[in-house]
């Protein structure tokens, strides 16, 4: 199989797409699971209630944010693979030209 630059590119664009789809993603399942008024009640349970649901949230975009970050992260490595593998075939193609005498 034969790796091409383009081909990092692109899927350095689709880590890209999928960091900010999680992004999206959890801010709106912030808004659609937010807590508003008093959910339990006064029940003896809701501050529990409240306070567990609420970690679970803090968990939830925990983990969000780490996939995110390694996408993120995985777009940066493979733009600079992809300029690694450009700038090599640029110098492996000079040095074949100076050493036939064509360019």
């Amino acid at each position: 199989m034969r790796t091409v630059p383009q081909e990092l590119v692109a899927l350095a664009a689709a880590c890209d797409d999928g960091a900010v789809a999680l992004e999206d993603a959890q801010i709106r399942a912030e808004e659609s699971l937010a807590l508003r008024g008093t959910p339990a009640g006064n029940s003896p349970g809701a501050t529990s209630y409240a306070t567990l649901q609420q970690r679970a949230l803090e968990s939830a975009e925990g983990v969000l944010d780490r996939f995110a970050s390694v996408l993120t992260t995985d777009m940066d490595d493979l733009h600079e693979t992809a300029f690694d593998f450009s700038t090599t075939d640029e110098v492996a193609a000079a040095g074949f030209a100076a050493t036939t005498g064509a360019l």
